[in-house]
C-alpha cells in the first residue's frame, strides 16, 4: 500500500507525516521554524530555510520508518500563513 508524504509549512514549525490510504499517520515529525523578526514587527522565514527543514523532516521520517518511507507515492505540501510562496 502506498503512502503520501504530507508537509505543513507554517510560520513557527514545519510538520511532516507519512499518511496511508486510510488517512492514518504512520510516522510524524515536527521541527521548529523560527521566523526572523524585522523592524516594525514583521517576520519572515527565508524560503531556503523551509526547504532545509522539509529535507530534515523527510530524512527523519525515512530513518524512523524506512519501510513506510519507501512506499511514498505522492507529496502534499500546504501552508496557512497569510503570504507565502514556494519556489
Amino acid at each position: 500500500m502506498s503512502v503520501v508524504l504530507a508537509c505543513d509549512v507554517g510560520g513557527t514549525s514545519v510538520r511532516a507525516a507519512l499518511v496511508d490510504a486510510a488517512g492514518e499517520s504512520v510516522a510524524r515529525c515536527a521541527l521548529p521554524a523560527p521566523a526572523l523578526r524585522e523592524e516594525g514587527g514583521a517576520s519572515e522565514t527565508p524560503a531556503v530555510r523551509w526547504w532545509e527543514l522539509f529535507v530534515e523532516a523527510a530524512s527523519r521520517l525515512a530513518a524512523s520508518a524506512p519501510a513506510d518511507f519507501a512506499r511514498v507515492a505522492a507529496l502534499s505540501i500546504c501552508g496557512v500563513t497569510r503570504t507565502q510562496g514556494l519556489v
